[in-house]
């Protein structure tokens, strides 16, 4: 599973078939990786969401990575517990900034198709 904010949304997530989020959406964002069926998609929570993931410790070795660097893999972290925080971080642009004409130019859409 990944679970991502907003400004996370457009990197292993979206390489995982999830959604891309705008920066002013206030949630959380879980998608499957490399599901078994159709049937498992993204959701998108509220940011008020609290999330605790159980797994079966007896048949499985849970590992836990954040932003692609390991962060731990021990059995006594879970349930492992998933929220929002209420810190926030408010990112700078100039008044050029287009959140969309970034996406579009990093993702190479064009404005015609072949």
């Amino acid at each position: 599973l990944i679970f991502s904010t907003p400004p996370g949304s457009t990197a292993y997530n979206l390489s995982a078939g999830g959604p891309i989020l705008h920066p002013s959406v206030q949630g959380i964002t879980l998608t499957p990786i490399c599901p078994h069926t159709l049937s498992n998609r993204s959701v998108i929570l509220s940011h008020d969401t609290k999330i605790e993931i159980k797994t079966d410790l007896e048949n499985c070795r849970p590992n836990v990575t954040l932003d692609g660097h390991q962060s731990f893999d021990h059995e006594e972290e879970f349930p492992l517990k998933i929220r929002v925080p209420s810190q926030t971080v408010t990112l700078i642009h100039g008044e050029e900034y287009s959140h969309f004409q970034t996406v579009r130019t990093k993702l190479q859409w064009r404005e015609t198709s072949l």
